[in-house]
């Protein structure tokens, strides 16, 4: 990481307390929180997903990037909180990495989802039931209504219907449970959110959610779009706000162990600076 994003003081406190759970779990401890990085899948994802919006060439003979499927554990004031839930219980591992942090999942109080696609709604369930009973879903209701009318997105519902009684629409900018606040970053999906929170009274982290999916392509040439963007260009502008904030990073997509700052390095480029320990 680099001094120019996040002060001296949060670099040295991540610097002395990130410690390795196990295989595909990371844990960074902050003075009011623990946020714990979970690899649902690890991925690649072939070259031939992405086009520019500009029209450009591949600017690599690469046939694929190094990507990851994950999913982030907040812990604050003694409640935990996840962002995101990773892929069904066929392709997820969300049930084992919380067994293997001892974390029961009827402690988890919410759901905070970034959009609504099969890797993060998918481990809501477990053998057709709730994995969270006690959690409330929180979704913004500029990502939830348009789902409704989305006939790509339907069978989804088979994942959002059994917490029916548990879901919780939100408007953009107003603070969620845990002290996160939602942003509307469309583009990737109508609602696509991404979560803000304050590390300290100087820095904050982002949970940036889908704003990319390769790294290795889409920092240095941001208007390269995975075909899974709902509308390319808006989510183009999207990526380019997150680039320009001085915070760290958590992205669903971003190589494990997911937390990253990206660093300005002239005008228009952009450096991907992985969190090294």
């Amino acid at each position: 990481m680099t001094s120019n994003k996040l002060t001296g003081t949060l670099l040295a406190c991540l610097c002395s307390a990130v410690s390795f759970a196990a295989d595909g779990i990371m844990q960074f401890s902050f003075p009011e929180c623990i946020i714990t990085c979970i690899q649902d899948t690890p991925v690649r994802h072939q070259a031939s997903l992405f086009a520019s919006v500009k029209g450009t060439p591949l600017p690599t003979k690469q046939d694929s990037f190094l990507s990851s499927i994950n999913l982030f554990l907040l812990e604050k004031n003694g409640e935990r909180f996840l962002i995101d839930a990773g892929n069904d219980q066929r392709r997820g591992s969300l049930k084992g990495k919380l067994e293997t942090l001892k974390i029961e999942p009827s402690t988890i109080k919410a759901v905070f989802i970034t959009h609504i696609h099969p890797d993060h709604v998918g481990g809501l369930l477990w053998n057709n039931a709730p994995l969270f009973p006690n959690a409330t879903i929180y979704i913004a209701r500029d990502e939830y209504e348009p789902w409704q009318k989305d006939t790509r997105r339907a069978a989804l519902a088979t994942y959002l219907k059994p917490y029916q009684n548990k879901l919780q629409l939100f408007d953009f900018g107003n603070p969620l449970p845990g002290g996160l606040i939602p942003i509307k970053k469309a583009g990737h999906t109508p609602g696509h959110t991404v979560y803000k929170l304050a590390l300290s009274a100087t820095d904050i982290a982002i949970f940036v959610g889908d704003i990319l999916h390769a790294v290795e392509l889409q920092v240095p040439h941001p208007d390269f779009c995975a075909r899974y963007d709902s509308t390319p260009a808006e989510a183009v502008k999207s990526r380019l706000e997150i680039y320009g904030e001085k915070a760290l990073l958590f992205g669903a997509h971003f190589p494990f162990p997911a937390c990253a700052t990206i660093t300005p390095a002239g005008t228009g480029i952009y450096t991907y600076v992985p969190f090294a320990k």
